[in-house]
């Protein structure tokens, strides 16, 4: 891997969003998800944060007073991907 003061904007925002998605993942989720969905959830996060309004981080002042507003949306996101990849697994019957 690249040194961090080595790497450019990208690379790392990036390295950022791995190293959140491995953080992100608590333990409990392999109960209700699938096989492979640790590696969705890390794509899905670099793949926010090399396309979308990530970059703005180092640019925006204003961006953290939107934080909560951004933060929901994101979640928001990861669920509908994960809902849409068949990552979740089905409810067991009681």
């Amino acid at each position: 891997m690249t040194h961090l003061c080595k790497m450019g904007k990208r690379q790392f925002v990036e390295a950022v969003a791995r190293e959140t998605a491995r953080m992100s993942w608590p333990g409990q989720m392999g109960r209700i998800l699938k096989a492979g969905t640790k590696k969705a959830v890390e794509e899905f996060f670099v793949c926010k944060a090399t396309t979308e309004p990530w970059m703005r981080i180092w640019t925006d002042p204003t961006l953290p007073a939107g934080f909560d507003r951004w933060h929901k949306d994101l979640t928001s996101q990861l669920g509908e991907a994960l809902k849409d990849g068949g990552h979740i697994k089905a409810r067991r019957k009681n």
